[in-house]
């Protein structure tokens, strides 16, 4: 489970250039690199999202996240978070 994840505004799209990977697609790929290490668990990575944070909704779908029924509710807002997993299958064939 990936208890926060974050790029300060002016990293956001960073860096710009062909072929450059954005510094969230680098720090997803080392977290997914990350739990690939742990055999010995469930081959899946799990967040909650602010509901209201579509560019990261948006980014995680596009990185192979999906909804899950799963929610989380900040007992000081309110806000309800939606869920997401990410099967890390897809990248390791001898995951579990």
């Amino acid at each position: 489970m990936i208890p926060m994840l974050g790029i300060q505004s002016q990293f956001k799209r960073q860096p710009e250039g062909d072929g450059e990977r954005h510094f969230s697609e680098q720090i997803l790929d080392d977290l997914t690199h990350e739990a690939l290490q742990h055999a010995d668990r469930l081959a899946m990575i799990g967040l909650y999202v602010h509901p209201d944070n579509a560019p990261a909704i948006r980014f995680y779908k596009r990185s192979g996240f999906t909804d899950f029924d799963k929610t989380w509710t900040d007992p000081d807002t309110g806000v309800k978070y939606p869920s997401m997993l990410l099967d890390l299958c897809q990248f390791a064939p001898n995951a579990q």
